[in-house]
């Protein structure tokens, strides 16, 4: 009856997000995906390397050596990659995975920091710029009921 009731209400999400490519499944919008091409946006880090099977967290404690060292160095990536200057606050969830390690959300501040590498490594002009950036507005997801989420 559940099944049911879902199918009913939600039945996009029901069916997993699937995504498609040429009228294939290429994957799931509720599904993070690694990748690390400089032409394109990046998801958050994934502790479980994106792999569904074995998904879940770090479960480091927030005193651990080694989450602070992943942080840093996370944080550092994402600076110099994006060719940011040392002083700008990387949002928390480019330098922590989530609990599943497949979250696929970014904020709209994370997508923002990163237009500018996407915009030089895809050789686009300021026109071209500019409607990526509207684009990251555009695509940017609003709190769910007024109250749940971040607002943009």
């Amino acid at each position: 009856m559940v099944a049911l009731l879902v199918q009913s209400l939600f039945p996009r999400q029901a069916g997993g997000s699937l995504l498609f490519l040429n009228g294939h499944p290429a994957g799931s919008g509720l599904l993070g995906q690694k990748n690390d091409l400089t032409g394109y946006f990046h998801p958050r880090p994934s502790a479980c390397g994106y792999s569904t099977l074995p998904s879940g967290a770090s479960n480091a404690a927030p005193t651990s050596a080694a989450l602070r060292d992943s942080i840093d160095h996370r944080r550092i990536r994402f600076l110099k990659e994006n060719g940011l200057p040392v002083e700008t606050v990387v949002p928390p969830e480019m330098l922590c995975a989530s609990g599943s390690g497949l979250d696929p959300h970014i904020s709209p501040e994370a997508a923002r920091l990163q237009v500018e590498r996407v915009a030089r490594e895809r050789n686009w002009n300021a026109m071209q710029t500019m409607r990526l950036k509207g684009l990251v507005n555009d695509m940017t997801e609003s709190r769910q009921w007024d109250f749940w989420g971040r607002s943009a």
